[in-house]
């Protein structure tokens, strides 16, 4: 006579395992962290004498992942070139200037308007970097009183974005119920669909770290 079976014996149905699209290469999630820790490590030692080595290697850190950034917007994958920013730039603005209501700014259906004051704020610390960096050099290896000012306001008018950035991003995230922070490091995002990236490329983003930190550190010595 067969035995009941016991409802703890019973077999649970195993739960679905959403997806992970990679969305973000290795290289482009260092160069933001790398760039982010870079700028602020370099504010915060731009006052006094004392930490002026600190100062310059990380802005000479910065100029290395500058440089790299400006070309993989060429070679790099289709979502971190110039032609695809050039694009979501000009989709942003168009979707922005049909929003009729603040209801429709906050309308999670609206991603596109609401990525675009976002991208703004990224090309914008793009554009400020050349100016603050090219200014600091100039100043820490002669003397120039307007270069200083320039490096000054530069530096000011980036800062100033940054906090823009990470006000965008956490009422982007609390709008749609997700972290884009967390996305960005991690690189991948839930969801149907074929991945972004190809390949993560993790041998370019050391090697990114390496001779971004090498070429600052030879810069001071």
């Amino acid at each position: 006579m067969p035995m009941p079976t016991h409802p703890s014996h019973t077999s649970k149905p195993a739960m679905p395992t959403l997806r992970q699209r990679l969305v973000f290469d290795a290289p482009t999630r260092l160069f933001h962290a790398a760039f982010a820790l870079c700028f602020i490590g370099a504010y915060l030692s731009s006052e006094g004498e004392r930490f002026i080595q600190v100062h310059a290697a990380l802005g000479y850190s910065m100029v290395v992942l500058l440089v790299f950034r400006l070309l993989y917007g060429f070679f790099g994958p289709r979502p971190v070139r110039w032609s695809s920013l050039g694009n979501k730039l000009k989709n942003g603005w168009a979707d922005w200037r049909s929003l009729r209501s603040a209801e429709e700014v906050l309308s999670p259906h609206r991603k596109v308007a609401q990525n675009f004051p976002l991208l703004l704020a990224t090309t914008g610390l793009l554009l400020l970097a050349g100016p603050m960096l090219w200014s600091g050099h100039v100043v820490y290896v002669s003397s120039s009183e307007l270069l200083e000012d320039l490096h000054e306001l530069s530096a000011n008018a980036m800062l100033l974005l940054v906090f823009s950035h990470l006000g965008l991003l956490l009422l982007i995230s609390a709008l749609r119920g997700s972290n884009l922070a967390w996305t960005i490091w991690r690189g991948r995002v839930a969801g149907p669909g074929p991945d972004l990236i190809t390949h993560p490329r993790t041998g370019l983003a050391i090697a990114l770290l390496l001779c971004a930190s090498g070429f600052g550190l030879w810069a001071v010595l």
